[in-house]
């Protein structure tokens, strides 16, 4: 009896700590080098993060007005649980993900969501905007899109 109660037990915990792996890495464990789950992130350009305004996508590289208030940030190319990071030039404030961890700068996002969903972004004053995601299939090595860099244009320069 003691051998079946095990494995029922691992069957039942193992699954959900691999599901909920992206919720262990830390805010100041950067995505972008280093190793994660035991293997060296690999920079790939099977997927993308990009800011869209008023619906309409923003190709990178391009700008976009600091007073911007209805944009938002997907990610196309990837599926299961995967991060999204914003990183901002200005560094960490009143912008970013909305509802996202680490002052804003990231999101844990997955599948159950359904579809391509967007989420709002709040943008900075000034400076640029970094995007990129994050993702492994299942247990495998994580890979990390290449950065979307957006420039903001100040109010001022309007």
């Amino acid at each position: 009896h003691t051998h079946k109660q095990a494995a029922i037990a691992v069957l039942v915990l193992f699954p959900a700590a691999c599901v909920a792996y992206a919720d262990y890495i830390q805010c100041d464990e950067p995505l972008t080098s280093g190793e994660m789950m035991g293997f060296p992130v690999a920079r790939s350009e099977a997927a993308v993060a990009t800011l869209l305004e008023d619906g309409h996508e923003l190709a990178c590289g391009s700008t976009i007005k600091a007073s911007a208030s209805n944009v938002e940030v997907r990610v196309n190319g990837t599926s299961g649980q995967y991060i999204l990071e914003a990183e901002a030039s200005i560094g960490k404030g009143r912008h970013g993900i909305v509802q996202g961890q680490c002052e804003l700068q990231r999101l844990t996002i997955s599948d159950e969501r359904g579809g391509t969903p967007t989420d709002t972004y709040i943008v900075p004053s000034s400076g640029t905007v970094t995007l990129r995601v994050a993702w492994a299939s299942k247990y495998g090595q994580v890979r990390v899109s290449h950065d979307c860099i957006y420039t903001m244009l100040p109010v001022a320069e309007l």
